[in-house]
């Protein structure tokens, strides 16, 4: 099960620190509720930022990188079974992140795997300006460069029609820029009832067959 946290507006053009803090407490409350389910794989954040083109795409990877620090402090909250506040008005996504530690320095927790409150995050991009290699390094090198921690998995929607065209390609370049190990997830990939490459509302059903 991939859960979609949807309280992220895109563009994000409204990060005052009151709506920042309301953005935290929603997300701490959305962990609390389904971070230990047994059937959660992954948490994605909001969906498709890039649609309407870059606008606020720089803002938005700096919110989602907040909410990873605000993950894996609930998830270490859980594991040490400390206590968290709800709300926190304070707003610095640029603080260095302290995982918790028990009082007793000669306590260890006894953990041979990743915990079962520890997700990955992602935000699914849409296949917008994404086409060429080119592009895509324009876009999301960026993003990875400046916001390592905002995901751990890059998402793409991707209507390509029959084929994946160049993606792989693309996104191996990605890698080998930046020296990136994440992983690539398709979330939706597909073809359209209408392509409009042949027209505007027009179908392709010969290419939906193949």
């Amino acid at each position: 099960m991939i859960l979609s946290h949807q309280h992220l507006s895109s563009p994000c053009s409204d990060i005052r620190p009151s709506t920042i803090a309301s953005l935290k407490t929603s997300f701490r409350s959305f962990l609390r509720a389904y971070q230990h389910h047994p059937a959660l794989l992954m948490i994605m954040l909001g969906n498709e930022p890039n649609l309407k083109g870059r606008q606020g795409i720089e803002e938005y990877w700096k919110l989602a990188q907040m909410l990873s620090v605000v993950r894996d402090e609930e998830c270490d909250a859980s594991l040490w079974n400390k206590s968290v506040p709800l709300s926190d008005e304070r707003w610095d996504p640029y603080r260095n992140y302290q995982p918790y530690a028990p009082h007793d320095p000669l306590y260890t927790p006894t953990i041979t795997s990743t915990p079962t409150c520890y997700h990955p995050l992602s935000i699914p991009l849409a296949d917008v300006g994404l086409t060429t290699t080119r592009e895509m390094l324009q876009l999301i090198v960026p993003l990875e460069m400046k916001y390592k921690q905002a995901v751990d998995i890059w998402s793409f929607q991707l209507y390509r029609g029959n084929t994946f065209t160049n993606f792989f390609q693309s996104y191996l370049a990605f890698q080998m820029k930046t020296r990136t190990q994440k992983p690539a997830l398709i979330s939706e990939y597909g073809c359209d009832a209408m392509d409009f490459r042949v027209g505007e509302g027009e179908k392709n059903e010969s290419m939906q067959a193949r």
